[in-house]
Protein backbone atom coordinates (compact mmCIF):
# COMPACT_ATOMS: atom_id res chain seq x y z
CA UNK A 1 0.00 0.00 0.00
CA UNK A 2 1.51 3.35 -1.22
CA UNK A 3 1.62 6.18 1.31
CA UNK A 4 -0.90 8.29 -0.16
CA UNK A 5 -3.50 5.46 0.16
CA UNK A 6 -2.41 4.77 3.74
CA UNK A 7 -5.44 5.98 6.05
CA UNK A 8 -2.99 6.15 9.28
CA UNK A 9 -0.54 8.61 7.34
CA UNK A 10 -0.78 11.88 9.20
CA UNK A 11 -2.12 13.34 5.71
CA UNK A 12 -4.73 11.41 5.36
CA UNK A 13 -5.73 11.15 8.92
CA UNK A 14 -6.35 15.60 8.54
CA UNK A 15 -7.46 14.98 5.06
CA UNK A 16 -10.47 12.27 5.08
CA UNK A 17 -10.40 11.84 9.12
CA UNK A 18 -10.68 8.02 8.70
CA UNK A 19 -13.11 6.14 10.45
CA UNK A 20 -11.81 3.71 13.82
CA UNK A 21 -13.34 0.34 11.38
CA UNK A 22 -11.29 1.07 8.61
CA UNK A 23 -7.88 1.81 10.59
CA UNK A 24 -8.22 -0.83 12.51
CA UNK A 25 -7.68 -2.92 9.78
CA UNK A 26 -4.43 -1.39 9.19
CA UNK A 27 -3.15 -1.45 12.85
CA UNK A 28 -4.30 -4.61 13.91
CA UNK A 29 -4.75 -8.35 13.08
CA UNK A 30 -5.76 -11.91 14.32
CA UNK A 31 -7.52 -12.33 17.68
CA UNK A 32 -6.56 -8.47 18.79
CA UNK A 33 -8.71 -7.39 15.47
CA UNK A 34 -11.63 -9.76 16.03
CA UNK A 35 -11.99 -8.23 19.86
CA UNK A 36 -11.56 -5.00 19.15
CA UNK A 37 -14.85 -5.03 16.71
CA UNK A 38 -16.40 -7.10 19.55
CA UNK A 39 -15.57 -3.91 21.71
CA UNK A 40 -16.84 -1.73 18.94
CA UNK A 41 -19.73 -3.80 18.99
CA UNK A 42 -20.29 -3.23 22.97
CA UNK A 43 -19.94 0.28 22.14
CA UNK A 44 -22.58 0.71 19.50
CA UNK A 45 -25.03 -1.31 21.45
CA UNK A 46 -24.39 1.49 24.50
CA UNK A 47 -25.08 4.34 21.92
CA UNK A 48 -21.15 5.43 22.53
CA UNK A 49 -19.70 7.01 19.21
CA UNK A 50 -15.91 6.71 18.41
CA UNK A 51 -15.26 10.08 16.05
CA UNK A 52 -12.02 10.62 14.60
CA UNK A 53 -10.09 13.13 16.92
CA UNK A 54 -6.40 13.69 15.71
CA UNK A 55 -3.19 12.17 14.90
CA UNK A 56 -0.72 13.15 17.55
CA UNK A 57 2.46 12.61 19.12
CA UNK A 58 4.33 9.26 19.45
CA UNK A 59 2.41 8.53 15.98
CA UNK A 60 -0.53 8.31 18.04
CA UNK A 61 -3.45 8.51 15.87
CA UNK A 62 -6.52 9.17 18.48
CA UNK A 63 -10.38 8.19 18.50
CA UNK A 64 -12.85 9.87 21.12
CA UNK A 65 -15.54 8.01 22.74
CA UNK A 66 -18.37 9.62 23.30
CA UNK A 67 -21.92 10.10 24.44
CA UNK A 68 -24.59 12.23 23.52
CA UNK A 69 -21.50 14.28 22.52
CA UNK A 70 -19.77 14.21 25.76
CA UNK A 71 -16.74 12.68 26.46
CA UNK A 72 -15.92 9.50 28.14
CA UNK A 73 -11.96 8.97 26.41
CA UNK A 74 -10.14 7.87 23.72
CA UNK A 75 -8.74 5.14 21.99
CA UNK A 76 -5.12 5.65 20.54
CA UNK A 77 -3.28 3.19 18.05
CA UNK A 78 0.30 3.52 18.26
CA UNK A 79 2.75 2.65 15.32
CA UNK A 80 3.40 -1.07 16.75
CA UNK A 81 0.75 -3.45 15.81
CA UNK A 82 -1.72 -4.93 17.55
CA UNK A 83 -0.87 -1.99 19.99
CA UNK A 84 -4.10 -0.43 22.18
CA UNK A 85 -4.45 2.82 24.75
CA UNK A 86 -7.77 3.27 26.24
CA UNK A 87 -7.92 6.67 28.62
CA UNK A 88 -10.92 7.62 30.22
CA UNK A 89 -12.01 9.53 32.43
CA UNK A 90 -14.42 9.61 35.75
CA UNK A 91 -15.27 13.15 35.97
CA UNK A 92 -13.96 15.86 37.88
CA UNK A 93 -16.02 17.84 40.45
CA UNK A 94 -18.49 15.44 42.07
CA UNK A 95 -17.15 12.04 42.58
CA UNK A 96 -19.95 10.91 44.72
CA UNK A 97 -22.52 11.46 42.20
CA UNK A 98 -20.20 9.60 39.59
CA UNK A 99 -19.69 6.76 41.81
CA UNK A 100 -23.57 6.37 43.02
CA UNK A 101 -25.07 2.96 41.90
CA UNK A 102 -21.55 1.76 40.56
CA UNK A 103 -19.98 -1.44 41.34
CA UNK A 104 -17.52 -1.42 43.88
CA UNK A 105 -14.78 -2.16 41.80
CA UNK A 106 -15.47 1.59 40.61
CA UNK A 107 -15.61 3.12 43.83
CA UNK A 108 -12.13 1.03 44.69
CA UNK A 109 -10.34 2.04 41.82
CA UNK A 110 -11.47 5.81 42.18
CA UNK A 111 -10.36 5.30 45.67
CA UNK A 112 -7.10 3.82 44.20
CA UNK A 113 -6.25 6.97 42.11
CA UNK A 114 -6.89 9.57 44.99
CA UNK A 115 -3.76 8.15 46.73
CA UNK A 116 -1.63 10.10 44.50
CA UNK A 117 -0.50 13.64 46.04
CA UNK A 118 0.75 16.41 43.87
CA UNK A 119 4.48 15.85 43.14
CA UNK A 120 4.58 18.84 40.94
CA UNK A 121 6.35 17.42 37.95
CA UNK A 122 4.40 18.94 35.10
CA UNK A 123 3.68 22.64 35.81
CA UNK A 124 1.69 24.21 33.68
CA UNK A 125 -0.21 20.87 32.53
CA UNK A 126 -3.39 21.80 35.20
CA UNK A 127 -1.11 21.55 38.19
CA UNK A 128 -1.69 24.14 40.56
CA UNK A 129 2.05 25.54 42.00
CA UNK A 130 1.59 25.23 45.49
CA UNK A 131 -0.86 22.82 46.73
CA UNK A 132 -2.63 20.06 43.46
CA UNK A 133 -5.92 19.57 43.61
CA UNK A 134 -8.53 19.04 46.83
CA UNK A 135 -11.59 16.32 45.99
CA UNK A 136 -13.78 14.50 47.91
CA UNK A 137 -15.27 11.24 48.32
CA UNK A 138 -17.40 9.46 50.95
CA UNK A 139 -17.73 12.05 53.55
CA UNK A 140 -13.65 12.13 52.91
CA UNK A 141 -11.60 15.03 51.75
CA UNK A 142 -8.31 14.50 50.01
CA UNK A 143 -5.84 17.20 49.76
CA UNK A 144 -2.79 17.98 47.45
CA UNK A 145 -3.76 15.53 45.11
CA UNK A 146 -2.28 15.16 41.43
CA UNK A 147 -4.81 16.96 39.37
CA UNK A 148 -5.06 13.89 36.93
CA UNK A 149 -6.68 11.87 39.80
CA UNK A 150 -9.77 11.32 37.43
CA UNK A 151 -7.97 10.02 34.96
CA UNK A 152 -7.29 6.53 33.80
CA UNK A 153 -4.78 5.06 31.42
CA UNK A 154 -4.58 1.73 29.94
CA UNK A 155 -2.14 -0.21 27.37
CA UNK A 156 -3.25 -3.70 25.80
CA UNK A 157 -1.65 -5.79 23.17
CA UNK A 158 -3.83 -8.48 22.95
CA UNK A 159 -7.42 -6.64 24.24
CA UNK A 160 -8.13 -9.10 26.66
CA UNK A 161 -5.04 -7.99 29.54
CA UNK A 162 -4.51 -3.78 29.74
CA UNK A 163 -1.86 -2.40 31.89
CA UNK A 164 -3.04 0.36 34.10
CA UNK A 165 -0.70 3.60 34.42
CA UNK A 166 -0.17 6.26 36.96
CA UNK A 167 -2.58 9.22 36.01
CA UNK A 168 -1.85 10.43 32.37
CA UNK A 169 0.46 13.43 32.40
CA UNK A 170 2.14 12.18 35.55
CA UNK A 171 6.24 11.47 35.42
CA UNK A 172 7.37 8.99 35.64
CA UNK A 173 4.40 7.11 33.83
CA UNK A 174 4.26 3.86 35.61
CA UNK A 175 2.48 0.61 35.35
CA UNK A 176 0.18 -0.34 38.34
CA UNK A 177 -1.50 -3.14 37.44
CA UNK A 178 -3.78 -5.50 35.37
CA UNK A 179 -7.36 -5.35 34.52
CA UNK A 180 -9.38 -7.27 32.42
CA UNK A 181 -11.62 -5.98 29.39
CA UNK A 182 -14.35 -6.27 31.72
CA UNK A 183 -13.33 -3.73 34.12
CA UNK A 184 -12.54 -1.22 30.62
CA UNK A 185 -16.76 -1.68 29.86
CA UNK A 186 -17.48 -0.79 33.91
CA UNK A 187 -15.36 2.07 33.99
CA UNK A 188 -16.96 3.37 30.39
CA UNK A 189 -20.39 2.58 31.34
CA UNK A 190 -19.92 4.48 35.10
CA UNK A 191 -18.60 7.67 32.84
CA UNK A 192 -22.00 7.31 30.61
CA UNK A 193 -24.19 6.76 33.56
CA UNK A 194 -22.85 9.78 35.09
CA UNK A 195 -23.30 12.18 31.55
CA UNK A 196 -27.22 10.69 31.92
CA UNK A 197 -27.45 12.32 35.41
CA UNK A 198 -25.93 15.78 34.71
CA UNK A 199 -27.03 16.17 31.07
CA UNK A 200 -29.30 19.08 30.30
CA UNK A 201 -32.51 18.18 29.45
Amino acid sequence: MSKSENRSSPENQKAKRCKIVDLIQEKLDGDVLKDFEKFLDFLKEEKINTPWERFGYEGIHTFCIKHKGQNIGQIGFLDNENHVRIQIITEWSNFNLYVEGQPVEITDMLTERLSYKCTHCRPGWGCEESSGKNFELADKRYEKRCAHVPSYRFISGDMNTFTLYTPIFRQPQEPVGEFPMEIIKKLILARKEYIIKTIVK
